[in-house]
């Protein structure tokens, strides 16, 4: 794929799944949930210099275990 001198075109790729049916599309969905929000964040920040911290609010403390 060609693109302009100012343009970025991203694809990302996930190998090395083992699994078979729903468990093979659940591992898929838990691991690239997090994909398009990086490059969302990515996106906003290089193109309008905003940091939206997407990450580290995604678990606040308060709310989820995963902050502890």
């Amino acid at each position: 794929m060609e693109v302009s001198d100012t343009a970025t075109y991203v694809i990302i790729r996930n190998y090395g799944f083992k699994q078979k049916g729903d468990e093979l599309l659940q591992a898929i969905k838990d691991g690239t949930g997090g994909f398009t929000t990086v490059l969302d964040g990515l996106k906003a920040y290089l193109e309008h210099g905003i940091q939206l911290n997407l990450i580290q609010d995604k678990f606040p403390k308060e709310v989820s275990q995963h902050g502890s």
